[in-house]
């Protein structure tokens, strides 16, 4: 199994999910090679936080719910404007997006 450290771990399921198809968490624990505690963890915040949707009521099936920024992305741009940065910080540092 891959031990990778939470954020890292968010970001990899949500890549596996960005291709817009539904997946289901065995699938992801095989593809990925990550125990389905730490992918389930995982879906449960990105469904949380509106990245991805499930289809039914014990979340088997996941898919993303739009094609926005990744949560790393998000992470960072929530970071610049929430902390009052200059317009300097902004530009330098938010809209360097990976």
């Amino acid at each position: 199994m891959a031990h990778l450290p939470r954020g890292n771990t968010i970001e990899v399921v949500w890549e596996s999910v960005s291709d817009g198809g539904w997946h289901t968490l065995g699938e992801l624990a095989m593809r990925l090679r990550i125990g389905t505690t730490t992918i389930a963890t995982a879906l449960d915040f990105l469904v949380k936080y509106g990245f991805a949707e499930s289809t039914d009521l014990d979340q088997e099936n996941f898919r993303l719910s739009c094609l926005g920024p990744s949560p790393k992305v998000t992470a960072r741009i929530l970071h610049c404007v929430g902390f009052g940065q200059s317009k300097s910080c902004v530009s330098q540092r938010c809209m360097a997006f990976d």
